[in-house]
Parts: C-alpha cells; structure tokens; sequence
C-alpha cells in the first residue's frame, strides 16, 4: 500500500510557484497558453499572477486601432465591441466626435479585456484625440492632439499594459503628424521610431529617413538608401533587426536601426499584384519567426497566395510558396464581389490569419486557421476607413518603458 502511494505522487507538487515559473519562462508562448488549463491555480495563480506575467512569453491577444467616437459630456468612449445592435451603428449628427483608440480581443469572452483594462488609452490625459499609429513588443506608438490647441501634438509611446509612457521628442520638423511613423521596440524595453521623410515635389516619395533611439534619446538623420521613387505602404514589420515595408512597385524595402543598412528585395513575377490604397493591397508579417507575405493574386481574385522570406539556407532574398488561400471559402464570393474586406493580421504563434469585412456598415473581424480550414467570427466594430486606420496586432508586455 506505502509503494503504491509512492508511486502515485506527483513529483510537481513538490516545486516551488518560482520554480514553475522559471521552466515555463523558458517555453514557447503557444504552450504557455496551453498550461492554463491544468488547473485555476496554473491559471490565475502562476500564469497570470501579476509577479509573474513579465517573467513569462506572450501571444496575440487582440487589435488597436483608432475610429471616430462620439463624446458625451465632455469624456471619450469607445465605438461598442461585438455589438449586433444596428442601433449602435447610427449617426448623431448633433453629438460631437473625436479620434479615441479601441481594442478588439481574440481571447473570447473571459479573457476579452485581461491584459487591457483600458482600451481607450485614457490614462493618456490632457489630449482631445489619441491615434494609434505602430505597435511593436508591447508598445504603442501614438499621434496624440492636445486638448487646449487645436494645432499642437505629441507623439507618444505608451505600455496599455502597465500604463506606462513617454514623450517622444520632435525631431525638427513641422509637419511630422503627416510623416509615416514606425515604432520598433525591443523586449529590454528601448524602442526606436521611424519617421519617413517625403520629397516636396513628389508626395509619398521617400527622400529620407530620420531615426529616434531611446537608449540614445535623440533623432538621426539618414538620407535613403532605397530607389528615389520608393512609395511605401502603411503595412510595415520589425524583423531581424530591421523594419520592413511593402512598396507600389512590387518590392519590400527595410532598414536597420542605425540607418547604415538598406535592401530592396524583388518579389518573384507570381507575386506581384495590382496595388490597391483599399484595404485588399499585400500583407506583411512575422509568425512563427519567418517573415510571411500575403496578396492576392492578379489574374485570381478567389485566391490569396502566403509566401515565405529566406527559408532557404543559400539566399536570403529567397521566396518560397506556402499556401493559398481561397477567399470564395471563408467570404462565400470573390474579393472583387465583396463590399470591402482587409486583411488584417497573421498569428505570430500558429497559422492564422485575420480578416475584415464590411457588411452593413459593420465590419465584422474573423480568423481563419489555415492547417484545420476553419472561420470563426470574432465581433464587429464600427467602420471607419482603412488604409490610414490599420489594426496593430498587440502583443502584451508587462516590461517597463526604457527611454
């Protein structure tokens, strides 16, 4: 009987909640995620205990983005979350509005605002209107417009998981609330920002590069490095050390931190699409840490093509095809018959895709798991345009800002 209970004991029963915590430092994010559902105490005890959580990996958790939100005495509110009501969808045309981030999850319900408790960004005071504009490790980049001038701005990077910010200093320009502005923040909690400088006589032509450091905590000036007519896309991605754009011209540019290396990299002939300002242009992203390309093809509109960068061992610059996806399986039409669609979003852990589509003046969110073939619906929120209101995959970190 004493040798049967011997054998029956749990030799994990006899680890410290620190000991724990250290070996599951040290696995993916996706198994993490799995181990909440040994037990409440795994759940909320280990995993999502707050002494904890910046010991642990994250995944995705949902979206920011910004849309025009009505203001009722005097306070901002976020536009509704997985509302079916159309009522929450009218106008008012004697309300005022402004510009207020939201957040949509990917947790379901119990876990739909766990890691933000305030998507609204609120803890941001003294602004009027706060616009989300990169997202990167945690951080969030922010347009902000102040509440007493309707000229004066700030761009700051804030944790909506610590409500932690900072100012970012100006880096000598007037007009930088037109700049295209790209945050890269790394996990010791630095960050940099890109700010893509245009030519006066030929708009959207990247004519230069300035560069914020937090570690350095002042700007750098880089004249680019890329083709003089380079116009780039909002869609951009940090990856190996570098921030990564999609062009009109068929091509990704990058750039590193210090702004001393610059590639163009060709996509293959089969890769080229019809470049669209709507929201069905190419996709960027990293999942799975490979870098992951997305479009449509030109002459097959049911059909969207996911490549992958440098999966090969001899060439970097190397394309290789992955999957396609048909649009007439999780839409039920062409992306030409469609009211408006985007896509939004690929998982950094697994092969997921994330969707938008406007239905009704809803645009409703959806995921699509490419290995099981499977859609799911995930919630609406209001339309509000696309391409210069693009939803920032976030996820969390429970790290301080360092700059």
């Amino acid at each position: 009987m004493g040798r049967s209970k011997k054998r029956g004991r749990n030799p994990a029963n006899d680890l410290t909640d620190d000991l724990m915590v250290e070996i599951l430092s040290r696995l993916p994010a996706k198994s993490v995620c799995r181990f909440k559902c040994v037990s409440k105490h795994w759940r909320h005890g280990l995993i999502a205990h707050p002494d904890h959580r910046s010991r642990l990996p994250q995944t995705l958790s949902g979206f920011f983005r910004s849309s025009e939100t009505r203001i009722d005495d005097g306070t901002k509110s976020s536009p509704i979350i997985d509302s079916d009501d159309e009522d929450d969808y009218e106008s008012d045309h004697d309300a005022e509005w402004t510009t207020a981030p939201n957040f949509v999850s990917i947790l379901g319900k119990k876990e739909k605002h766990g890691v933000v408790s305030d998507p609204a960004l609120s803890f941001l005071t003294g602004y009027r209107s706060v616009v989300p504009k990169s997202c990167s490790n945690g951080l969030l980049l922010c347009l902000c417009w102040k509440v007493a001038s309707t000229t004066e701005s700030d761009y700051m990077v804030c944790n909506p998981a610590t409500q932690q910010w900072v100012t970012v200093p100006g880096n000598g320009h007037r007009f930088r609330t037109d700049m295209r502005m790209f945050l890269a923040a790394a996990a010791s909690g630095h960050f940099h920002i890109f700010a893509l400088l245009h030519d006066e006589d030929w708009e959207w032509y990247t004519e230069d590069v300035d560069i914020y450091s937090s570690e350095a905590g002042a700007w750098s000036h880089h004249e680019s490095g890329w083709a003089w007519d380079t116009k780039v896309s909002h869609r951009g991605v940090f990856h190996h050390g570098m921030l990564h754009l999609v062009t009109i011209s068929s091509t990704i540019v990058a750039v590193d931190t210090k702004g001393t290396t610059w590639r163009t990299i060709p996509l293959l002939e089969s890769m080229a699409t019809t470049y669209r300002y709507s929201s069905n242009g190419p996709f960027i992203g990293v999942s799975q840490e490979r870098f992951h390309y997305v479009s449509h093809r030109r002459r097959d509109e049911h059909t969207l093509s996911v490549w992958i960068l440098g999966d090969g061992d001899d060439d970097e610059n190397q394309w290789t095809y992955r999957y396609s996806i048909s649009t007439t399986r999780i839409f039920g039409a062409r992306i030409s018959d469609l009211e408006e669609y985007s896509l939004v979003g690929i998982h950094p852990e697994c092969n997921t895709v994330f969707f938008g589509v406007k239905r009704h003046r809803k645009y409703v969110l959806l995921s699509y798991d490419m290995d099981r073939g499977k859609v799911r619906t995930l919630g609406h929120i209001r339309f509000g345009g696309w391409s210069y209101r693009p939803y920032l995959p976030y996820v969390p970190s429970f790290s301080r800002i360092v700059g």
